[in-house]
């Protein structure tokens, strides 16, 4: 009997310590598990900020934007003012309007030209009448040219600056004249705010 129990002591003295080395293991596998779900979660966590924080694409619109945006006061009048001999210097000019928007008397047949990369988003008469109204598109922008003849674009063309796209048309009182106007696109999608052109001419006009 003394001697069933003196190995019992020792059986219960060997395998404790195992039994022992055995939890301390799983109870690391455990850890370990935790710590790497752990940085599983923290490491795609810190992919969605990464993901979020990208910076923006800028689309084609965008870059005309700029680039127009760039050219503000050295922007060419879209007519050729050549002063001819038997016409007044007086019929050179350019009248500024309460409104945004800049009428350009010049000499008859003169050739209405593009003052920048654009493309031709619109050609339409208004009342009926032979004279055109030339819409072009800069990105976010638009350049209205109100009075033109004799058009050499059609919509949807891509239009480089100074390219001819028509001639000036003569007026209510017969005189050649082009109405211009600079349009900026607003938040809505038929939303537009007309500028001020006189900042956008080069000054030495």
């Amino acid at each position: 009997m003394l001697m069933r129990y003196a190995v019992a002591i020792i059986l219960l003295f060997i395998c404790g310590p195992s039994m022992a080395k055995h939890r301390h293991k799983h109870h690391h596998r455990s850890s370990h598990h935790h710590s790497v779900a752990h940085r599983s979660h923290h490491s795609r966590h810190h992919s969605a900020v990464v993901q979020h924080s990208k910076p923006k694409v800028l689309t084609e619109e965008d870059i005309l934007s700029q680039q127009f945006e760039a050219q503000k006061g050295n922007l060419r009048l879209p007519v050729e003012r050549v002063v001819a001999k038997e016409i007044p210097v007086a019929k050179y000019h350019i009248q500024y309007h309460p409104v945004p928007g800049i009428s350009i008397n010049c000499h008859s047949g003169s050739c209405v030209r593009a003052v920048y990369d654009g493309v031709v988003s619109k050609i339409f008469s208004v009342d009926d009448n032979e004279n055109k109204v030339v819409i072009l598109q800069h990105g976010n922008y638009f350049t209205v040219y109100n009075g033109v003849t004799q058009t050499a674009v059609k919509t949807g063309d891509k239009i480089t600056a100074n390219q001819e796209i028509g001639t000036v048309a003569a007026n209510d009182d017969g005189e050649p004249s082009l109405n211009f106007q600079i349009w900026k696109a607003g938040p809505k999608k038929a939303e537009r705010t007309k500028l001020d052109p006189e900042v956008w001419i080069i000054k030495q006009y």
